[in-house]
């Protein structure tokens, strides 16, 4: 019995192995790490049904690729951009050190977000799909742009710490319990309207701030004597 559940198992991960694509010829060495990253997304979200999907897993030139930039020496994905593109299913873990920007607003995803470690990551929009779960506590040390509204987020949001985040938008999700303080000091636009936030609002650590979205949350108590000389709007 043993013997015949070992030859299974080893069966299965010989099929597997072989199962991956080739990569295409002429693909450089060291977009071969990158390459297997973006199969996972393309095989994940249906990628053949996707609206464009150009040179997507033939061409040996990845910047070729419809919403694929490379860094300037061309050997790491910089930035994916597939907005409105017709992405279903749920988003892989994605190992790309080198990745600045996510762009997959405006698709059909859904199921968690997965908590992405991207050093060099700034931007991160996953806005407008279908995405369910919890905020993740991001380790994100240098994004700067994080869109998340309209979704069907739940649970209560993390006490972030992203130090270098200027706009966070998460309006129209279902995100419940109270309000943390952010250690987000360089944030100009927080837009948390139509959530499930309780409790009272708390003086967040945003000195910069301008930009200021809370209404349709079942907030209570006194709007604090806010000291931000920048604030043009609170609602």
């Amino acid at each position: 019995m043993r013997r015949t559940l070992a030859f299974f198992f080893c069966t299965l991960l010989i099929q597997a192995i072989f199962a991956q694509r080739p990569f295409p010829s002429g693909l450089p060495t060291c977009l071969e790490d990158d390459f297997r990253e973006l199969e996972k997304l393309y095989d994940a979200t249906n990628g053949d049904n996707w609206t464009f999907k150009t040179n997507w897993l033939s061409g040996n030139n990845l910047a070729s690729w419809h919403g694929i930039t490379l860094t300037a020496n061309s050997c790491d994905v910089s930035m994916i951009n597939l907005l409105n593109n017709n992405l279903v299913g749920t988003l892989p873990n994605l190992n790309l050190p080198k990745l600045t920007s996510l762009g997959l607003t405006n698709n059909a995803l859904s199921g968690s977000i997965p908590n992405y470690t991207f050093p060099e990551l700034t931007n991160l929009r996953l806005s407008n799909n279908q995405l369910t779960g919890s905020v993740p506590n991001f380790n994100l040390p240098k994004v700067s742009f994080l869109y998340l509204d309209n979704n069907q987020l739940s649970e209560s949001l993390p006490a972030l710490n992203l130090p270098e985040l200027i706009n966070f938008w998460l309006f129209n999700n279902q995100i419940s319990g109270i309000l943390p303080n952010l250690n987000t000091p360089k944030l100009l636009s927080m837009a948390f309207s139509n959530n499930q936030f309780s409790g009272t609002i708390p003086v967040f650590n945003t000195p910069l701030i301008i930009y200021i979205q809370l209404d349709g949350n079942q907030l209570s108590g006194n709007i604090p004597n806010f000291n931000y000389p920048n604030l043009q709007y609170l609602h």
